[in-house]
């Protein structure tokens, strides 16, 4: 990589995926009352119970190690860490990595515009 004038390589490494299940409870609920409907209803005085269907969300959490190397220094300069919860790709969690980590090295001064 000297060959080819880099001074740095930002390294990405995925350390740990965490997988979750939360499961919301169904609701039950009722119709009106069929008493108040007709003579039939008033005397059992019934109600018909319903009942939603439990929902369950699939969660995954990647954690992702990000590591600056100073490759003329031969050492790492820099390290972090982050968590992607349940990104729609790959693609779309990297971008949002490398975005972050971007305005990150900026701000402390490791990254410098040409």
């Amino acid at each position: 990589m000297e060959e080819q004038k880099f001074d740095g390589a930002i390294l990405l490494r995925l350390i740990d995926i965490d997988r979750e299940v939360y499961v919301r409870p169904g609701a039950p609920f009722s119709s009106y009352p069929n008493y108040y409907q007709n003579f039939n209803g008033l005397f059992y005085r019934s109600w018909e119970i319903y009942s939603m269907p439990d929902h369950s969300i699939n969660m995954k959490t990647y954690t992702v190690e990000i590591t600056l190397f100073s490759i003329p220094q031969d050492k790492i300069i820099w390290t972090a860490i982050t968590e992607s919860i349940s990104p729609s790709s790959i693609e779309q969690m990297t971008k949002e990595i490398a975005k972050v980590v971007y305005k990150k090295l900026k701000k402390v001064g490791l990254l410098i515009d040409p």
